[in-house]
């Protein structure tokens, strides 16, 4: 008799979702605007004065809060 695996129903589904849907697209568009946003504003900050970013991984910092909070952080 031949076993079924425990999770081929989880992995089927992740499967289903990642050729069928643009969620994979989007996730990968989502970092590189991440990226090139968090860049943006590290050069417009690097050099003023009162700047309270003062580095590349504050700007991906802020990158992370503005987008997950929507805008507020």
């Amino acid at each position: 008799m031949k076993r079924k695996k425990l999770n081929s129903r989880p992995k089927r589904f992740i499967k289903d979702i990642a050729t069928h849907t643009p969620f994979t697209k989007m996730i990968f568009l989502l970092v590189i605007l991440w990226f090139a946003f968090s860049t943006g504003l590290y050069f417009a900050e690097r050099g003023t004065e009162g700047a309270t970013i003062t580095s590349y991984g504050d700007a991906l910092y802020w990158g992370i809060a503005a987008f997950s909070t929507a805008g507020i952080g």
